[in-house]
């Protein structure tokens, strides 16, 4: 049986790759001045919402690459423990790594959905299969939503999809700094699904719409906790955009934040 009420999905900040608009995947590189920049205001906008009204009682994070310098960050902020574990790794995405979309279609068009403009994570070249990503995934998330009644997880693209796929269904919202007199969360019926073909490991694909979002961007999911401890759906939802695409803001200095040293590796 599922304690966990309340998970908050983070993406980490930005890094040099995304601002290239290159993959990352499962490649080990650090958050750029304006990643770290990115995690820290989304630390300072998170802080009363997990401190004061959700029971969280972790953060969850890969131990290693941009996620867990990000989960340092917020664990500095806010003052919860790291749960630092490669089973919350980001995806290897093999010879895709490093690349920028352009080279990717070039060499290996044939592993592009019909319309051309998603990537299929199910068997990346010399990468991580997917189910070997919703293995993991699964084995952490059983005991972390078992232990906690609210949790922060740091997870880059494409592994907060596996995440969101294993605590569905869920009810979500983005959370969104405010901004100009702007609400700070919104719903999520921009969420729009469309089915897409067979991949080659069985599974159904389909297509996940969400409104543009920058990256470190949040996303509160409300679980239901009187039901077992969430599943992994049978259908998995590939890229709705380019990976590691980061918006442009303007920036008037850099958060230099320095790293949590309370943290357990699993």
């Amino acid at each position: 049986m599922s304690r966990c009420s309340h998970v908050v999905l983070v993406q980490p900040g930005a890094t040099e790759l995304c601002s290239q608009m290159r993959v990352v995947g499962g490649l080990d590189v650090s958050l750029s001045p304006r990643g770290i920049e990115q995690v820290a205001a989304t630390g300072t906008f998170l802080h009363e919402l997990v401190t004061k009204d959700l029971a969280v009682g972790a953060i969850y994070s890969s131990d290693s690459g941009p996620a867990f310098e990000a989960a340092q960050i917020l664990a500095t902020q806010l003052g919860f423990p790291i749960v630092a574990t490669p089973l919350l790794a980001n995806q290897s995405l093999g010879l895709w790594e490093g690349l920028q979309r352009s080279e990717i279609e070039r060499k290996y068009g044939r592993r592009f959905c019909s319309k051309g403009a998603f990537l299929d994570v199910e068997s990346p070249p010399e990468g991580e299969a997917g189910d070997d990503v919703r293995q993991r995934v699964a084995t952490i998330l059983k005991k972390a939503t078992r232990r906690y009644l609210g949790l922060i997880i740091m997870a880059d693209d494409p592994l907060i999809r596996y995440v969101r796929e294993f605590l569905s269904p869920a009810e979500t919202m983005i959370l969104e700094a405010p901004e100009k007199g702007n609400s700070s969360s919104q719903t999520a019926p921009e969420l729009q699904k469309s089915t897409s073909s067979l991949g080659e490991s069985g599974h159904e694909l389909s297509t996940v719409k969400v409104a543009e979002v920058d990256h470190c961007h949040c996303e509160l999911l409300t679980i239901c906790n009187t039901i077992p401890a969430p599943r992994m759906a049978s259908r998995w939802s590939i890229f709705s955009g380019w990976m590691g695409q980061s918006s442009v803001a303007n920036s008037n200095s850099v958060t230099a934040v320095t790293a949590v040293t309370e943290s357990q590796t699993i």
